[in-house]
């Protein structure tokens, strides 16, 4: 054979095995990009899109503060109130956007106590968890008698016994364990409070002004220091929850884009509160509302308009009670070591959810049956933890993990620390002093023999 004959068969030689390198590379980068792909799939598999975190930001804040803000503003006046809703709605989006930053420098964390363990170590962070679940657990609790005096209204009967259908419901929808799932439960549930604020909007003017009823453009003379302190944190309190946003950040599909369902949900809120807060103050007037009754009461007891409205009110309730019981089971777990059983497909897992649950909705069934003045001890609690935890640990954090290159934001950071303090000093104050004057022995559910 000549060398030229062996040059060119050495050439095809090398092209074949080049080509069948390079097929090789190719097919091999395929399936490595398969695997990153089945991989990410599977990461987000359950998870919520950003969409879907605004209902559950919507849920678990509208039905807990808007019926009870024409009450803060007979207390406050319009001007008080209306400078009042725009300083805590920012403050609501400046504390949010310090979770936001929180997660992003530590994206592991699961709960927001392990946030507070990065800042002041292990012991901070087991007294920071026994707070955190102490208020959550409570606005459980409140949330069961909530839905059991709602489901009274629109069928009647005994409570005690109405309490036991509402946390078998509620055992039913917490075994929702995926973000996703609990998503889809809270759309039904954001739909289920914004059609009786609009039912109460449309009401209320075809009804026409109370007879009599008054307002007041500055602080109301008939309004006591402490009602204007309990009405500034019936507000406070509108925009509070932001205590659960760590869970939720580990639960999106893409947590950078947690600050638009904030931002949706802030907006949803701040127009729904204004505008029920409004009507419902100059149509029933100041002293129509001095008792600090929801508006959903000032309805003609009985009237189809108020079984519609609180059977609506009783559904969005339980739902919040699915979703803050939801929280709540995934921190007691996290606090057990057995966060699978939060998304793991096992029946060992599945079991384990189904019984954390069930001791949630049992504890929240007793508690708010055999404990005297449970409702007026949350109060109290609220003013002490509420705002501290939703507002100022936050910012408290971000200080020290992720602190802002801008000398004046983190100025103002301080300042809005000062003020949260200040305001939750203020808030327990007034809440003792109304416990004091208000306090009921008896307990809630009492069934007439």
């Amino acid at each position: 054979m000549s060398r030229t004959s062996e040059s060119a068969a050495e050439s095809e030689t090398w092209n074949r095995s080049s080509l069948l390198e390079m097929m090789d590379n190719d097919m091999e980068q395929e399936l490595l990009g398969s695997d990153e792909v089945a991989k990410e799939a599977s990461s987000s598999k359950g998870k919520a899109s950003w969409q879907r975190v605004t209902f559950v930001i919507i849920t678990s804040f509208l039905g807990a503060g808007v019926l009870s803000l024409p009450y803060s503003a007979s207390r406050l006046g319009w001007v008080i109130f209306n400078i009042a809703l725009g300083v805590v709605a920012v403050g609501s989006v400046v504390a949010s956007d310090c979770y936001g930053r929180l997660y992003s420098v530590r994206p592991k964390a699961k709960v927001f106590a392990d946030i507070a363990r990065e800042v002041y170590g292990a012991r901070f962070e087991r007294i920071f968890r026994f707070a955190v679940y102490v208020y959550i657990g409570g606005i459980v609790i409140i949330f069961h008698l909530t839905s059991t005096i709602s489901l009274s209204e629109v069928v009647g009967g005994c409570e005690s016994y109405l309490g036991l259908i509402c946390g078998g419901l509620a055992f039913v929808a917490l075994q929702a364990r995926s973000m996703h799932d609990l998503s889809g439960i809270a759309i039904i549930g954001s739909i289920a409070i914004l059609v009786p604020c609009f039912i109460i909007l449309v009401a209320l003017p075809t009804r026409g002004r109370r007879k009599g009823a008054q307002t007041e453009v500055f602080w109301p003379a008939t309004s006591s220091l402490v009602g204007k302190g309990v009405g500034f944190m019936d507000l406070s309190f509108a925009y509070a929850g932001q205590v659960i946003f760590i869970e939720l950040q580990s639960g999106m599909e893409k947590p950078k884009d947690f600050m638009k369902s904030v931002l949706a949900s802030n907006t949803v809120m701040t127009c729904t509160y204004a505008a029920v807060a409004a009507l419902g103050y100059y149509f029933l007037g100041q002293d129509e509302l001095k008792n600090g009754e929801p508006i959903s009461t000032k309805l003609a007891h009985g009237s189809s308009t108020s079984k519609i409205v609180n059977a609506f009110v009783f559904v969005h309730v339980l739902v919040a009670y699915a979703v803050e019981g939801n929280f709540l089971a995934r921190g007691i777990l996290n606090a057990l070591g057995r966060d699978d059983a939060a998304h793991a497909n096992t029946p060992s897992a599945r079991a384990t959810w189904a019984a954390c649950t069930a001791g949630v909705v049992l504890g929240a069934y007793l508690i708010s049956n055999l404990v005297p003045f449970f409702s007026d001890v949350m109060s109290f609690i609220s003013g002490l933890c509420g705002v501290v935890l939703n507002f100022t640990f936050p910012l408290i954090f971000v200080l020290e993990l992720a602190p802002p290159k801008s000398k004046n934001l983190r100025l103002f950071y301080k300042l809005l620390i000062a003020l949260s303090v200040l305001v939750a000093i203020a808030g327990t104050t007034a809440a003792t002093i109304d416990i004091v004057h208000k306090i009921d022995l008896k307990p809630p559910f009492v069934c007439s023999s």
